[in-house]
């Protein structure tokens, strides 16, 4: 697990995360909620989920990713193969556990 949650976190700082993150094996959960990662770093955490196969818990609550960052997210997900949508106020996909994803900043 990765908590990272409210530790002054922005873009570019996520990017080099999430290069980092996309290699490793073992991870299961990042928190990067209450940050300031914007869409760059919204970019960057997709391309994350592309390649990782272990995530299975994504935060981002309270960030200001934007609409592209926020779609870059989505994006993701979809591409990496997880089959289960759900929206109620989230966006939950169904992986070996459950990967969720909270926007609330997307403006």
């Amino acid at each position: 697990e990765l908590d990272l949650m409210g530790c002054g976190l922005h873009s570019d700082g996520m990017a080099r995360i999430a290069e980092g993150l996309a290699d490793c094996p073992s991870i299961t959960a990042v928190d990067v909620s209450n940050n300031a990662v914007g869409p760059e770093g919204g970019r960057a955490l997709g391309a994350m989920l592309r390649r990782t196969e272990s995530l299975k818990y994504l935060f981002c609550r309270n960030n200001p990713l934007g609409l592209d960052g926020g779609q870059a997210v989505v994006d993701g997900f979809l591409d990496s193969g997880y089959d289960e949508y759900e929206h109620s106020g989230c966006l939950s996909l169904g992986g070996v556990d459950s990967l969720i994803i909270a926007f609330n900043r997307l403006h």
